[in-house]
C-alpha cells in the first residue's frame, strides 16, 4: 500500500492478493481510497491484474492486466492486456516464417 499526495488530491491505494489451493499468484485487485474514508472503494479494478490459469509445470498460461482510463472526463476501468501462451507462441512463429 502507499500512499499518493499533491497539491490538490491525496488517496491511498492499496492490491489486495489471492492465491490459488498451491499458493500460486492469482490476482491482484486494485483500489484507492481518500484521507478520510474507512473504504477502498475509488477507482476499483484499475491496474488490477489476473492469471487464467498454470500448466502442470507450473507456468502461467495467460495474464489479463487493467488500466484505469479517462475518457471525457468520466473514468473508466478497461483491459489494458489480455495476454496468452497460445498468441505468444503464434507471434514466434509468425516471425521465424519472416526471417
Amino acid at each position: 500500500m502507499n500512499k499518493i499526495t499533491t497539491s490538490t488530491n491525496s488517496y491511498e491505494r492499496s492490491f489486495k492478493y489471492t492465491y490459488d489451493e498451491f499458493n500460486r499468484y492469482k490476482t491482484a485487485d486494485y483500489s484507492e481510497r481518500t484521507p478520510t474514508g474507512t473504504l477502498y472503494n475509488k477507482n476499483s479494478g484499475g491496474f488490477s491484474e489476473a492469471i487464467s490459469g498454470y500448466d502442470v509445470n507450473g507456468n502461467i498460461q495467460g495474464l489479463r492486466h487493467a488500466v484505469i482510463m479517462f475518457i471525457r472526463a468520466e473514468i473508466d476501468v478497461a483491459v489494458l492486456d489480455n495476454l496468452s501462451v497460445e498468441v505468444l507462441f503464434e507471434l514466434i512463429k509468425q516471425d521465424r516464417q519472416r526471417h
